[in-house]
């Protein structure tokens, strides 16, 4: 998919440069510029071939850090510089001049909101406040408070020791009876969370501790040297580094809270190979998947969350008899969303039936989590990084 992107953009640009270079720019007696200008839109245009090859290992024998992290900023220019120019022609194309005067204003309000995508709203923290009555919920539990956190992508964040420092007073501070992670704590291998992101994510206080479970990044999948650092082993270092932290991992199994004589009981789905198979299959069918083995031996009387790093689950879990609350991750709204009026859109609706907030009603209901971390570039518009409080009510 990044791969169908990138060569779409690659060659949406280079029309549109060369038809806007021999409609204006070719016309121009100064030869500086025009070389000037061919430069320019030649370098930009050729960024998508460069995050392909970067992001596939062409280089060298593995995706390693340092090219991970040159791949995201290759993108991150690109998505600043040529979207902007693209508005900007849209503009020089059409002859009146009014006209051309608001596609300016345009490509310029563009560049501002790609800017502040970049600089601002990707570290953002936002604090997103739910109430959610269930009939079926213990009386012990009324006003059970979980703050949930998704997809933190260690490995692309610009300056993780302070990120993390920051999400862990904020978590600290909504002082949670549980804190439960959605997955992808790593980028693209272990050693991303090393000694200073333990200690910090292991500051975390919540009253039942932190659940956890394992997303697609944390499975290893890209890593290409996979001689030099095996995908089973580098799992096992995420979960170890998870260990370390006090978190309480979740791979196909369940945790029991209790409060006097109820309980209610916190599932994880493990990231299985089949959900690595089908984890850009934007809507699961029947049959898809099985998550039985990940409620063995539970009681159906309990009530039930369930932390699944893949929302396209829902539906399984629900069918199966289980998940009151079902909380994923992984969409990130396509870390680009408008909201007004209680409507939001995003190019991930497109694709997923359910991508972001909450969904259900009575009890049954998923929690969409947008993400805290990067993937592909460092922007995000719209969609800040996310923490949820979710009160359960009786």
């Amino acid at each position: 998919m990044i791969i169908a992107i990138c060569l779409i953009l690659f060659g949406g640009a280079i029309l549109l440069d060369v038809y806007a270079y021999r409609r204006f720019v070719g016309r121009c007696a100064n030869a500086p510029l025009r070389m000037a200008t061919i430069a320019v839109c030649a370098v930009t245009d050729m960024l998508p071939l460069l995050v392909i090859a970067l992001s596939r290992g062409l280089f060298l024998f593995d995706n390693t850090q340092c090219f991970s992290d040159v791949a995201m900023w290759v993108a991150t220019l690109y998505l600043i510089v040529v979207p902007p120019r693209m508005v900007l022609y849209l503009g020089l194309l059409i002859a009146r001049r009014i006209v051309r005067t608001l596609t300016v204003a345009l490509s310029v309000a563009a560049f501002g909101v790609l800017m502040v995508g970049f600089a601002k709203t990707r570290t953002d923290l936002v604090v997103r406040r739910v109430n959610l009555e269930y009939r079926t919920l213990p009386a012990s539990f009324d006003g059970y408070r979980i703050a949930f956190i998704s997809d933190l992508h260690i490995g692309a964040m610009t300056d993780a020791p302070q990120f993390c420092t920051e999400i862990v007073d904020s978590l600290n501070s909504l002082h949670p009876d549980l804190v439960v992670f959605g997955g992808d704590l790593a980028h693209i291998r272990h050693s991303e969370i090393d000694d200073r992101i333990r200690t910090i994510l292991g500051r975390i206080r919540a009253t039942d501790g932190v659940a956890a479970v394992l997303g697609n990044h944390d499975m290893g999948i890209y890593i290409k040297d996979t001689v030099a650092l095996s995908r089973q082993e580098n799992v096992g270092r995420v979960c170890s580094a998870m260990h370390d932290m006090g978190w309480q991992l979740l791979r196909d199994s369940t945790a029991y809270i209790r409060r006097g004589q109820d309980s209610i009981a916190v599932t994880g789905i493990d990231f299985s190979e089949r959900l690595l198979e089908l984890r850009y299959k934007f809507a699961f069918e029947e049959g898809d998947c099985d998550v039985s083995r990940a409620y063995a031996s539970m009681p159906d009387s309990l009530f039930n969350i369930t932390v699944s790093h893949l929302p396209q689950l829902w539906q399984t879990i629900t069918a199966a008899g289980y998940g009151n609350l079902t909380l994923a991750g992984h969409i990130h709204a396509g870390q680009l969303k408008a909201e007004c009026g209680g409507l939001s859109l995003s190019p991930a609706m497109l694709m997923y039936r359910e991508w972001s907030g909450l969904y259900g009603d009575d009890e049954h209901r998923l929690y969409i989590n947008d993400g805290i971390g990067s993937v592909g570039f460092y922007i995000r518009i719209g969609a800040k990084p996310e923490i949820t409080l979710i009160e359960l009510q009786h």
